[in-house]
């Protein structure tokens, strides 16, 4: 499932900072602790979910709040529509990085499902070719036998590309 900008800006902030938190000022404060390249994320974050005033409060006073004047400016300037001040940055920007790594997940997860239905076949081939029933292919490769039934039956949601991959190369050598 494709998240949304904000959800990838979320989990984006988090794993740059290293808090697993949704709160502005504790990614804040780990932003200016050990964790400045978080920093781009954490504005971007903010403003996708509406506390970018919440965000500059925090940032009063440090070496982050001019950086984000500057970007909220630039923003103004193009219109106010992040999404088209993000496409028209240069790709070596920090900001633009950030809208590149969203934008690589989305196709990636895109790719995954035009992929997973061809990786669906090939275990129900394997499946046919061995005589093996959907319980016996769960207990094989240890998959939920509710998310495996359902993927089976054409829900490619309910499985990775990664999962559905290595459950087929199971089932092929097992």
């Amino acid at each position: 499932m494709s998240r949304s900008f904000k959800g990838f800006l979320q989990a984006y902030t988090q794993e740059l900072t290293g808090c697993e938190t949704s709160s502005i000022k504790k990614l804040f404060e780990a932003v200016v602790g050990d964790s400045p390249r978080g920093a781009e994320a954490l504005l971007l974050l903010a403003l996708a979910s509406g506390r970018v005033d919440y965000l500059m409060r925090q940032a009063e006073g440090t070496a982050f709040e001019a950086a984000y004047r500057a970007a909220l400016a630039d923003l103004d300037r193009a219109g106010g529509m992040l999404e088209k001040w993000l496409e028209q940055l240069p790709d070596q920007n920090r900001y633009r990085k950030v809208w590149n790594a969203w934008r690589s997940e989305a196709m990636r997860l895109e790719r995954d499902r035009r992929m997973l239905p061809g990786v669906r076949d090939a275990i129900d081939r394997v499946m046919a070719e061995r005589g093996m029933t959907r319980a016996q292919a769960c207990r094989l490769t240890g998959l939920n036998k509710g998310n495996f039934y359902a993927f089976m039956k054409g829900d490619v949601a309910k499985l990775s590309r990664e999962t559905a991959v290595n459950a087929y190369r199971t089932l092929a050598n097992g």
